[in-house]
């Protein structure tokens, strides 16, 4: 047994050391590595073909790692069979059996299991009032909705307590509201069980609201790994700061560099400023990271930390927020996220200053 634990003294459920895949020359998953901690919601975010669904795979024990070690519960699970691994899934397509009913479906492992018919029953009738579907325990899939066949799968997946619960894009199938619905009632669970999941999506928004970490995956490498407050607001690369959420990136090259402020210049010579976070480059070309609601616009006695002119390319009023598309003086194009005012839109064509603080810039690696 591997004795593994969290700096916060968690037990490690699971781990992941140097796992790959390839199929002949073909890489699908290279070198990821990644721990996750009992009681933990881990996502493994990124768009398709980034290896998030093979790296799920492999620790359901579906895929078999061309090299790497998969261990859970402190136990090599590398060659163990998906049997015994003491894991529960959950996919997007609900696979529940048609011909049973809600209760029937969600009591099969357990009978599988071969525990106590009173047990069974107590297991059952606990799981399905805590997902609100006691009151449909007779009913046949078919005669659900998708959001309560989900939810049908997921006290399934849980009613026989496994170790781990791995969700793959379990919501993609539901309609936006639905999917929000969802997401709420997998958050309960979650709070109420103390539940350990390792969670695949392509949805940003969808693994900020639901993650204790995220594990953003890319080009079949794992990009960065981090609470939804690291990848956002202290994204490593520009790949992070692009695909979750939004940045304007501004070709730089770094100027001078003071602990963690690097002192930047842009091919017009203008001079702009911005923080290092890890993996930033001290010296030669950069990226500077602003997101879109630290932008400002500055009125002709406003001062701020960086300053460039720019004009207005579009402007496009969305509710709450006006989304404002800008024409910069060094060539980039900004985008700005303000509040809507009561005043009318900024026109195609109008000259305006842009700021923002020094705090609201990251300094970024160029891409690969």
């Amino acid at each position: 047994m591997v004795a593994l634990v969290t700096a916060a003294s968690k037990p490690i459920k699971l781990a992941a050391l140097g796992v790959g895949k390839s199929y002949g020359s073909a890489v699908a998953l290279e070198g990821a590595s990644f721990d996750l901690a009992e009681g933990e919601f881990l996502t493994l975010l990124g768009p398709s073909g980034s290896g998030k669904t093979t790296l799920l795979m492999i620790v359901a024990g579906l895929v078999a790692p061309t090299h790497g070690q998969i261990v859970i519960d402190g136990r090599p699970a590398t060659s163990a069979p998906t049997y015994d691994r003491d894991i529960g899934m959950v996919f997007q397509s609900y696979a529940l059996f048609p011909h049973l009913t809600v209760a029937e479906n969600v009591s099969f492992p357990l009978e599988m299991r071969r525990l106590p018919r009173t047990e069974i029953e107590e297991r059952v009738r606990s799981i399905l009032d805590l997902v609100r579907l006691g009151h449909l325990a007779d009913r046949l899939p078919s005669r659900l909705s998708g959001g309560q066949q989900q939810r049908v799968a997921l006290a399934r997946a849980m009613v026989y307590r496994p170790s781990i619960i791995l969700m793959d894009e379990p919501l993609g199938a539901l309609d936006k509201k639905l999917r929000e619905q969802m997401q709420e009632e997998i958050r309960r669970l979650h709070r109420e069980l103390g539940i350990t999941v390792l969670y695949v999506t392509h949805d940003q928004d969808e693994a900020l609201g639901l993650s204790d970490r995220i594990c953003l995956m890319n080009n079949a490498r794992i990009e960065q790994i981090g609470t939804p407050d690291e990848l956002y607001f202290r994204p490593q690369t520009a790949f992070a700061a692009n695909f979750i959420g939004e940045s304007n990136l501004l070709p730089v090259s770094i100027a001078s560099a003071a602990g963690d402020m690097r002192e930047l210049k842009t091919k017009e010579g203008r001079t702009l400023r911005g923080w290092a976070v890890q993996g930033s480059p001290s010296h030669g070309e950069a990226l500077l990271g602003v997101r879109p609601e630290r932008l400002k616009l500055l009125s002709g006695s406003d001062v701020a930390d960086n300053i460039l002119m720019g004009k207005v390319r579009d402007s496009v009023m969305l509710g709450a927020l006006t989304r404002v598309t800008i024409d910069s003086e060094v060539g980039a194009r900004l985008v700005a996220l303000l509040l809507t005012a009561g005043g009318g839109r900024l026109a195609q064509g109008e000259t305006v200053r842009i700021g923002w603080d020094n705090s609201a810039g990251i300094v970024l690696p160029t891409a690969a």
